[in-house]
């Protein structure tokens, strides 16, 4: 962890100046998957790397790992050093949850990461209000409701949760609600929101992509499917040989943006 903050405030002083400078754009929000995506930044995960083998018995090397790091720190260390607001995009939306997949996965806590990141700069805001919800375990209950106190939509919570919830639902309700969320804190700023993750990046791209008119008027939408597991794959693929990091980059089965997605509709009266 200590070498992955060092990155950081290297990272965030090279791009203090080209966040500072973007035109109009006055929020910088960042929602991050943990399983799968964020959680290749922690030195909990790389370590648990060194010290496994693949299926035909080969071992992962230490300059394989120096190789995720490298995409990690260029993918979603230099857009977590410029954002002011800091959200969970993984489905751990509960210190409960979050506490039984660490131990299932063996990859830490996606609570203590983000708090680790929010630490390192004393303007961003890590939006905390999901992650130890009073009413319900989960974020997995939420509902779309018509609202009579805003233009627009929001999220609420239902009154059963799911046992087994849809992550191919739940990541873009999730997302709305973080962006009614940014919306509602700052209505006369501009706000570009992005949202990680490793699976679903495109699923919640084309939930909204089909509705405009659930993205705030204030906020524009860029997703980016980032899945590091999908570099061991290639690794296998080409017998071990050590990939090259701008193939990598390229490759849309690890890195792949959908970006600028705006509410094209017109104000409506409820």
């Amino acid at each position: 962890m200590i070498r992955f903050l060092i990155i950081f405030c290297f990272t965030w002083q090279s791009t203090k100046n080209f966040a500072s400078t973007q035109k109009n754009v006055a929020r910088y929000a960042v929602s991050g998957d943990y399983d799968g995506c964020c959680d290749i930044i922690t030195r909990k995960v790389q370590k648990k790397l060194l010290n496994s083998y693949l299926k035909d018995g080969t071992q992962i090397t230490k300059e394989f790992v120096l190789l995720l790091e490298r995409c990690a720190v260029e993918i979603l260390v230099k857009k977590f050093s410029q954002c002011t607001d800091l959200f969970s995009g993984s489905n751990r939306q509960s210190k409960s949850r979050d506490k039984v997949l660490a131990h299932k996965n063996k990859n830490g806590s996606s609570i203590d990461l983000f708090e680790s990141i929010a630490k390192l700069k004393s303007d961003i805001i890590l939006h905390k209000d999901f992650l130890s919800p009073e009413t319900n375990e989960d974020l997995e209950n939420l509902t779309l409701i018509k609202s009579e106190e805003v233009d627009g939509w929001e999220g609420q919570r239902a009154k059963k949760v799911p046992k087994n919830p849809n992550d191919t639902i739940f990541k873009p309700l999730l997302v709305f609600f973080q962006m009614s969320q940014m919306a509602r804190l700052y209505p006369h700023s501009f706000i570009e929101f992005y949202f990680f993750d490793d699976l679903y990046a495109k699923d919640v791209w084309d939930f909204f992509e089909s509705r405009h008119d659930l993205i705030p008027q204030n906020l524009e939408l860029n997703c980016i499917k980032f899945r590091w597991f999908a570099i061991i794959e290639i690794y296998l693929e080409n017998d071990c040989q050590l990939p090259n990091f701008e193939s990598i980059i390229s490759n849309e089965r690890v890195y792949k943006i959908f970006s600028s997605l705006k509410n094209n509709v017109k104000k409506r009266r409820l």
